[in-house]
């Protein structure tokens, strides 16, 4: 049986109940598959590639294909630093297919408090649309994403359960607010083993601040390797 303490008790309550009252005027389910792996390289440094798929309009129709690779270094016990990059196969309303690109710097602090693990990350992201001869800059965007995330380790088990929550804010010059999207995510890890975990989780983006959001509901399976 899994016991939390009362404030954690309350924040679940809070960050389901907050789920209904969350609106869009183009609502999606998707879904959505990761292959990760990690490297370690010395004490320090670690690689991390990530293959994910996605599927959007009710999981009927191919949306992304996404291959990340990123190069983590740490700093101290509690604080990370990254850098990755990121390839976007990506297909648009007419079926045609384009690739893109995204370059991110992270920070992130990780916390332990009794059985609860905190996890802070700090992402700025530069999406890259065209790399082309003529490539227009004003259509790259450059978002800062925060995400919080809580977890626990089900005792006796090989079972993870976690909450998170992100916003994203764009940093770009626009005539829209900077603050337009929240995600919202709830899901479990299992270990089968020390190297490797599985896990799966329900997400919400919710769109807000602009002429035609969107409200996208997502389930995303994963698999881990450590090396």
């Amino acid at each position: 049986m899994i016991r939390l303490h009362g404030r954690f008790r309350w924040m679940i309550i809070l960050f389901f109940g907050a789920l209904p009252f969350l609106s869009g005027q183009d609502r999606d389910f998707q879904s959505w598959w990761e292959l990760a792996f990690d490297k370690g390289l010395g004490s320090r440094f670690e690689l991390e590639g990530e293959l994910e798929q996605r599927f959007n309009q009710n999981s009927l129709r191919y949306n992304q294909s996404m291959v990340t690779l990123s190069l983590d270094y740490q700093l101290f016990d509690f604080l990370r630093i990254s850098g990755g990059f990121r390839t976007l196969l990506d297909s648009d309303r007419e079926r045609q297919l384009s690739l893109r690109y995204r370059l991110h710097s992270d920070v992130r602090a990780e916390k332990k408090m009794g059985a609860f693990e905190i996890d802070l990350r700090t992402r700025l992201q530069y999406g890259v649309e065209d790399v082309g001869e003529y490539a227009n800059l004003e259509q790259n965007d450059l978002v800062w994403r925060n995400r919080l995330r809580l977890s626990q380790h089900i005792f006796g088990t090989r079972w993870d359960w976690f909450l998170s929550l992100e916003s994203w804010h764009l940093l770009s010059p626009s005539p829209l607010p900077s603050f337009y999207q929240m995600r919202y995510a709830a899901g479990f890890m299992f270990r089968p083993g020390f190297r490797s975990r599985f896990s799966i989780r329900y997400m919400l983006d919710d769109e807000f601040q602009r002429s035609a959001p969107d409200q996208d509901h997502i389930l995303v399976l994963g698999y881990h390797y450590s090396f």
